[in-house]
């Protein structure tokens, strides 16, 4: 069932086998489910190791790695979704666990 919604979730962003999708989850069950449905798809699923939110230079160490691995889309959990939105677009961070952060899958 979770492989399932996962896919689903895929399906709606215009991926293409072969696409490199970025995972960040911190340890728990919602990694699994999300990475037998990029395999599934034909997506290349890259794992970043996720970082401590409150780790200034882990956290700018993982926005360098995914910079270098050309990702077309980064699936994460609750974590990181202000982190990335705010390297990424330049915006100022916001507290990682705010109740505005988009659950991305």
């Amino acid at each position: 069932e979770r492989i399932k919604r996962a896919a689903l979730a895929l399906d709606g962003r215009k991926l293409q086998a072969g696409d490199r999708v970025g995972l960040i989850y911190s340890p728990g069950p919602d990694f699994l489910p999300v990475l037998l449905a990029c395999l599934a798809k034909g997506l290349v699923a890259v794992i970043i190791d996720p970082v401590d939110p409150q780790d200034g230079d882990g956290l700018i160490e993982m926005a360098e790695n995914i910079k270098f691995a050309k990702l077309k889309v980064i699936l994460t959990d609750h974590l990181y979704p202000d982190f990335l939105e705010a390297w990424f677009l330049k915006t100022p961070p916001t507290d990682a666990k705010s109740k505005t952060a988009k659950r991305t899958l």
